[in-house]
């Protein structure tokens, strides 16, 4: 998290408040270890140095922070939320916005503890949604030359019992991002029961929960990753099962081309497939419309292979076999992962492309 100190923060910790004092040594700490970047000014800076002179630690960080002070500053404006941290009436929890970033007052004494200033944790439905969303994040860094390190705690709710693990979190007053799959089939179909669940629970700014925009993480990986990773597999499959995913991830690419301002990516079951099959045994609805919508669009509303249909399912985009399982611990977060490194060499002219789509 990005943290900006505020001048009644340092006025508190001057004037002689034990407790002021010991969340500014908590919050220089979190900087120091990795754990949140905090944003001083030059002024502030210079005002703090005689209160941590005999801190090694504390010293540490502020000269960290001053010699990273230029980026730092530089990331105001970019990052879509950050805390400003002070006392008084103005740190209540509120929410500002300025030119579309939101900045969330914190009152200083909530960091009185030093686990509340421990890292961020980043919740996810499964570890393998987390681990995605922390390289997409780092590779996302990578790509706007920011030098900074994003750092979480990494937790899974296990679908259901997210919001059960929420309510701890806000309990303990972790500063927590909980990202959720919308379940979304079609177009302002009815969200999840996991992100329904989510999104009740009273708590504060700084507990944000995101539902995603898309069905799930899976949808949110461009063909042009899944194609990377398809190029070096992590899990060595055989021949055909590798020949079916290229195959399945050919006419996905082949419908994106048809359909490019099309929507239905975003609402595909990439895990299971949509199948023409499935579609046409489909309740009559918006579901159905929609995805028959899709067919016809696609000139897939037909088996072009009568003789076969009695005995197969017709693959619309994908299937269950096919190329849609994302390897947990290598694959596609594999080839982010090298992407990242590759947006970081010195000198180096990577491949933003696909992770700019992402």
């Amino acid at each position: 998290m990005l943290i900006e100190i505020d001048d009644s923060a340092i006025a508190g910790a001057l004037g002689g408040g034990a407790r002021s004092r010991d969340c500014i040594d908590h919050l220089l700490d979190a900087h120091r270890t990795g754990k949140h970047v905090v944003c001083l000014t030059r002024e502030q800076m210079s005002r703090l140095q005689p209160i941590v002179e005999a801190d090694r630690r504390a010293r540490g960080a502020l000269q960290g922070i001053r010699g990273q002070e230029n980026e730092i500053r530089g990331l105001l404006g970019r990052v879509r939320w950050r805390m400003k941290v002070g006392l008084g009436p103005a740190f209540t929890g509120a929410v500002e916005m300025q030119a579309g970033k939101e900045i969330i007052h914190v009152d200083l004494h909530h960091f009185d503890q030093d686990e509340r200033s421990g890292r961020a944790v980043l919740l996810g439905e499964n570890l393998s949604d987390t681990g995605l969303y922390v390289t997409m994040g780092k590779a996302f860094a990578a790509t706007m030359h920011w030098r900074v390190a994003l750092s979480f705690d990494e937790r899974l709710g296990g679908g259901d019992t997210t919001a059960t693990v929420l309510r701890q979190l806000v309990d303990q007053g972790r500063i927590v991002l909980a990202i959720a799959d919308s379940d979304h089939t079609y177009p302002g179909g009815p969200t999840g029961a996991t992100a329904a669940k989510l999104l009740p629970i009273a708590r504060s700014p700084f507990q944000h929960v995101h539902v995603l925009h898309v069905r799930s993480a899976e949808n949110l990986i461009a063909s042009s990753i899944y194609q990377e990773a398809f190029a070096d597999p992590s899990d060595k499959p055989t021949f055909r099962s590798l020949q079916r995913k290229l195959d399945a991830l050919e006419r996905l690419k082949q419908a994106e081309t048809r359909l490019p301002a099309h929507a239905f990516r975003a609402y595909a079951d990439m895990k299971d497939g949509v199948k023409l099959s499935r579609v046409q045994a489909m309740n009559a609805g918006p579901e159905k419309s929609f995805w028959f919508g899709v067919a016809v669009d696609l000139q897939r509303e037909h088996c072009q292979q009568p003789q076969m249909c009695a005995g197969l399912e017709l693959r619309l985009l994908c299937d269950r076999r096919s190329w849609t399982r994302r390897p947990r611990a290598g694959g596609i977060v594999a080839e982010a992962e090298r992407s990242q490194a590759q947006c970081q060499a010195p000198g180096s002219r990577a491949r933003h492309g696909p992770w700019r789509s992402v």
